[in-house]
């Protein structure tokens, strides 16, 4: 795993609720936090890393299952309450009592359920296309969407990894979260080669019961989040993202929405340059930074 973030960059490994999981972190001041998605470990961030590590301690980690750590067994369970859980345990194992959280995709919803769950715990969040596909059910249009979704995406992807063939999977799902068909293979041999190997962990999410894997977001604790967040919206993104959005949107007490042009959503990498000032303006606005 190459990652190079900025020169002053410290790696290592937190003990986390009975797993070892990498982390980076470059800079000095208040903690700024990225969590990556699916398919994703902590080298996503690399283009993160040069711009904020100027303002801010930023970090990141490779959540439970993802490269370059364990994935512990065949019957293991991705379950949201538990990333939640070890993101606690990372905060509270970085020590710092005031804290910035970047969630992207999968990254996004579990920052999302530490902070109900939790609230008080960070002091803003953004949040890149959380794929809370429970909140597309609350609408017709929503509900056509999630099925396409999972007749397109999900399920060609599941029967991939079932008969053994984890690059069809990995590019099923790809080609799904983008919108478009051979999105997969347009990338470069490098990064399907990186993407193939957090192919295990994409394998439970889609084999662990889809109560626990995408919980239901009670809505009233969603309106009782008073924590400052930025919603992010990538314009070349599936339509469901942006129903979700809407419906954060309309249900987060003290948010705020921004597109990042010219990306579809891995926005941290499509656009990089857009995706970091949208953020450090936002983060401005929070710490009465100059």
């Amino acid at each position: 795993m190459a990652l190079t973030p900025a020169l002053d960059s410290r790696f290592g490994s937190l003990d986390v609720n009975g797993a070892d999981l990498a982390y980076v972190e470059a800079g000095k001041g208040d903690l700024l936090l990225f969590v990556h998605g699916s398919l994703g470990s902590l080298s996503d961030f690399t283009p993160q890393f040069p711009f904020f590590a100027e303002r801010y301690r930023v970090a990141a980690y490779s959540r439970r299952y993802h490269p370059p750590n364990a994935v512990d067994g065949v019957d293991t369970v991705y379950a949201a309450e538990h990333h939640a859980r070890d993101l606690e345990t990372v905060l509270h194992s970085l020590e710092t009592p005031k804290v910035h959280v970047v969630g992207s995709s999968y990254g996004g919803y579990v920052a999302l359920i530490l902070a109900m769950r939790r609230p008080g715990i960070v002091r803003s969040l953004v949040l890149a296309e959380p794929p809370v596909l429970p909140l597309l059910r609350l609408s017709p249009l929503g509900t056509s969407l999630l099925e396409q979704f999972s007749r397109d995406a999900i399920q060609p992807a599941l029967e991939g990894f079932q008969r053994g063939d984890a690059e069809e999977g990995v590019r099923r799902f790809v080609d799904g979260i983008i919108g478009r068909k051979g999105s997969y293979d347009a990338l470069p041999t490098e990064a399907r080669t990186r993407i193939l190997e957090a192919a295990p962990e994409l394998r439970l999410e889609f084999t662990t019961e889809s109560s626990r894997y995408m919980p239901e977001i009670e809505c009233g604790k969603l309106t009782s989040l008073e924590t400052p967040t930025l919603l992010l919206q990538a314009e070349r993104s599936p339509r469901m993202f942006s129903l979700i959005l809407n419906e954060l949107e309309r249900t987060l007490p003290n948010n705020e929405r921004l597109i990042i042009p010219r990306t579809g959503h891995a926005m941290h990498t499509g656009n990089p340059g857009a995706f970091n000032r949208a953020i450090l303006k936002f983060l401005i606005q929070i710490d009465g930074l100059s």
